[in-house]
């Protein structure tokens, strides 16, 4: 990885004045934070992962098929590499396995109404269109399932009132 060698190159030698190519910057922000260790360049504590060897770590460390949350945790203990957590997640959503066996989502909860014990005790109420640049508010009555429209000279909140 020619990027990795060459951040390396400069946290031996020294790093040159900005501005730097879009591929350096993740690693000029972050320029007082790299070291060299036997060849390996590191980020802190974490081993900074070559290009070439991204998808094998990607595979150790989803083995065990957890979760998106739990291998972000896990990686960032010992890797790093320019937009990791996005590789991660697109790594796990991209797995058939964690995919078929993901827990389906709770389904949503309906608004259950109180049944009306009159007829206009409860309205809805809502503007429909344009239509034929005519603009309507239709009201129903939730007792009888009475429809009444209205055609509506504007929608703002007085021309509503008057209408009602």
């Amino acid at each position: 990885d020619r990027t990795i060698s060459r951040v390396l190159n400069w946290v031996w030698r020294g790093w040159p004045q900005g501005p730097f190519a879009l591929e350096f910057q993740p690693f000029a922000t972050r320029q007082h934070e790299l070291s060299a260790h036997h060849g390996c360049l590191l980020w802190g504590d974490r081993v900074v992962i070559h290009q070439r060897l991204r998808q094998r770590v990607l595979e150790a460390l989803h083995v065990g098929h957890s979760g998106i949350v739990k291998i972000k945790a896990l990686a960032r203990c010992y890797v790093w590499w320019p937009n990791m957590d996005d590789a991660i997640t697109a790594w796990v959503s991209a797995c058939q396995a964690c995919q078929e066996s993901r827990p389906a989502p709770p389904a949503a909860k309906g608004n259950t109404w109180e049944t009306p014990k009159t007829p206009w005790s409860r309205v809805h109420i809502d503007l429909a269109g344009p239509f034929r640049g005519r603009t309507f508010m239709v009201v129903v009555d939730a007792y009888s399932k009475w429809l009444e429209v209205a055609l509506m000279p504007s929608t703002t909140t007085e021309a509503v009132i008057r209408v009602l």
